[in-house]
């Protein structure tokens, strides 16, 4: 059957296309409301290049009561944003990499992936676990506000709030309105195909749904980091393309299993520990590759695509695919 197939394609369409205009009608709301660029480049773009994410995730653990795709969704993400994204960012151009952001945003992140660990040991991440990711980031959001508005001279404005801002006005507030609700609710249906076609492959080829989270789901849902990283390195940004990748792992864990597991307690089932230690492995490895000449050159790219392409291959293989 060639249906759940095209159901998966459209809507990993219709995901990123809603992520756009869900950031597009939100900066442009938020910066005509006073709101300043960098403040909107720090909470609306962050959000927003983890909605396809989030509206998967609660699509999957509360619609569909599939929670392990939504884990491996989270999880896949998270090694997609740091092995394809970065590592493809890199070998197109490398990439520059600024010393706070080894300092302060990677150790913040290896902190947050190791307690993401730690609270699926037990075999179920509660409410309680839950509320303290989304109080998480809640803190992580007013630190890195406070922080850019202690240093602006340190902070960079994301390439969509960059170019809305110097764009000439165009329409009003309801244009803003009208994206935001359009891109919400193109979100929500490319999140339902997206679960109703992959359930439905996954089931043809009797393998997990975990699975199709780590793989098809995750990579779908890290197409908007993946856009921008191949804006930033053709603009040689790479400050923000690391930026981006470093920030949406923390979204990704703390907004999307906080708000997932508050409204529901998440069953840890079909996640393997070496999923786990790729997670974990790839966010460690960001300091020695980020610190060597502080830039990832083309070489390292090259070393977390292969990195990538290993993790797929294992899970062909736990699949019996290869």
């Amino acid at each position: 059957m060639i249906i759940p197939y095209i159901q998966v394609i459209v809507g990993l369409i219709l995901l990123y296309f809603g992520a756009e205009w869900l950031v597009s009608g939100a900066v442009k709301l938020a910066l005509r409301l006073g709101i300043s660029a960098l403040a909107v480049g720090l909470t609306v773009v962050a959000f927003g290049t983890s909605a396809p994410e989030l509206f998967v995730g609660l699509n999957f653990h509360i619609l569909a009561g599939e929670t392990p795709a939504a884990l491996g969704n989270v999880i896949g993400s998270n090694i997609c944003n740091i092995a394809l994204v970065l590592g493809f960012g890199a070998l197109l151009y490398p990439i520059a990499i600024e010393k706070k952001l080894v300092k302060r945003e990677v150790p913040i992140l290896i902190l947050v992936t190791l307690g993401f660990v730690f609270a699926m040991e037990n075999g179920i991440i509660g409410r309680l676990e839950g509320i303290l990711c989304l109080l998480g980031i809640i803190i992580y959001t007013v630190w890195c506000l406070r922080t850019a508005k202690a240093h602006p001279e340190d902070a960079a404005l994301a390439p969509e709030v960059e170019e809305i801002a110097q764009a000439p006005e165009k329409g009003g507030i309801g244009l803003s309105i009208l994206l935001i609700l359009g891109g919400t609710a193109v979100l929500a249906g490319g999140a339902k195909l997206l679960e109703t076609g992959a359930i439905t492959i996954a089931t043809q080829f009797r393998i997990s749904e975990a699975i199709i989270g780590l793989t098809i789901v995750a990579f779908g849902t890290s197409l908007p980091e993946l856009a921008t990283a191949v804006v930033a390195a053709k603009k040689k940004e790479g400050d923000i393309l690391a930026g981006n990748v470093v920030g949406s792992c923390i979204f990704n864990i703390l907004l999307i299993i906080g708000a997932s597991a508050t409204l529901k307690p998440m069953i840890v089932a079909d996640i393997y520990p070496i999923d786990l230690w790729y997670m974990l492995g790839l966010s460690l490895l960001l300091i020695p590759v980020m610190t060597s000449a502080w830039r990832v050159a083309r070489t390292e790219g090259a070393l977390l695509l292969a990195v990538y392409v290993s993790y797929i291959y294992l899970l062909a293989q736990r699949a019996d695919l290869v």
